[in-house]
């Protein structure tokens, strides 16, 4: 039987969300930040406040940055801290549609074998549609190259697809002829991405079931909000790929409601992934991976070597990893 948890942070007061997880069961991890309303300690689930992060994390809990998503790094320190094997993370705005996260039963499944770097939601729809971090200069890639039949045995993480107001970026909400449209996914059988192909994924609807891969939960606190899981996930696809892991997606399994954006501030927030992706993925590639979770700290080392996260990057990560170590 899996300990699982679902692992989120918040700067509003409990809605629909909270509500429904909670009604449904689920052990919540709810992490505050300072403009986090009261509000949460009367309800049945774990919530850290600012006072309860240092008193648990110390010094690391400080060096995160406030009123930033990768604070959210300190509930999977606490996932991980209190013996939880499956990590399930989401936002406040992803309502959980029925038997979230709705995770595959089968042992095998369709596989993405190609392009190298792959338009996961191209497998959902043939709509015109992108997912957040994925370069630019390919949107108008070929189609899929779709094996059947592969072992779906080895994957470490499963991302869920949302209906509503999908993951995507800035530029595709400021072209699109409609800002209230309510997109909707195919319900299709999941589909597994094979090693070496590069797909961004996020933090919303996301299902991480291996504990060997932990450790690349982290996210990087030197970008900025709109960049942070997404770097998270480039990296952490060649740690999980080091280790025999692989990544998969799943129909969609939440409908979003997004909360209030400043699009042309998200614009300038993605900035950093639309001019920087062939320099991540190149700096990553060329990382002496060995499977373990030192991994982390390589990848990031380069990527500061490079100038793509700050110096004080690594030593959060390596802060990261003796809090994990400790466990």
């Amino acid at each position: 039987m899996n300990k699982s948890c679902v692992v989120l942070t918040t700067i509003n007061k409990p809605g629909p969300v909270i509500h429904e997880l909670m009604d449904r069961g689920f052990e919540l991890i709810v992490v505050g930040d300072k403009k986090t309303p009261d509000g949460y300690r009367s309800l049945d689930l774990h919530f850290l406040n600012i006072e309860d992060q240092r008193e648990l994390f110390g010094d690391f809990a400080d060096m995160l940055p406030y009123n930033h998503y990768a604070r959210k790094n300190l509930g999977y320190l606490y996932a991980i801290r209190n013996g939880y094997d499956r990590i399930i993370e989401t936002d406040d705005d992803n309502l959980p549609m029925e038997g979230w996260p709705c995770l595959p039963e089968s042992k095998r499944g369709a596989q993405i074998e190609g392009p190298e770097f792959p338009n996961v939601y191209r497998y959902f729809t043939d709509k015109h549609i992108w997912p957040r971090g994925y370069p630019l200069d390919r949107i108008s890639n070929p189609a899929l190259a779709i094996k059947e039949n592969i072992s779906a045995d080895n994957i470490h993480v499963w991302q869920g697809l949302v209906d509503g107001d999908p993951d995507v970026d800035a530029i595709f909400r400021l072209t699109r002829k409609t800002s209230d449209e309510h997109f909707q996914f195919e319900r299709k059988n999941a589909v597994i991405v094979k090693k070496g192909c590069v797909v961004p994924f996020n933090t919303q609807n996301t299902t991480w079931l291996k504990q060997s891969s932990f450790a690349f939960l982290y996210l990087p606190c030197t970008v900025s909000f709109r960049a942070t899981d997404i770097l998270k996930s480039y990296v952490a696809q060649f740690c999980i790929w080091a280790q025999g892991g692989a990544i998969g997606f799943t129909q969609a399994t939440a409908l979003q409601d997004r909360n209030a954006h400043d699009l042309m501030r998200d614009f300038e927030d993605e900035q950093y992934l639309y001019t920087n992706f062939y320099r991540i993925i190149e700096t990553l590639r060329k990382v002496p991976y060995d499977g373990q979770a030192s991994d982390l700290k390589k990848a990031y080392g380069a990527l500061a070597e490079n100038g793509l996260v700050e110096p004080t990057e690594v030593e959060l990560v390596e802060q990261w990893l003796n809090l994990i170590e400790t466990v």
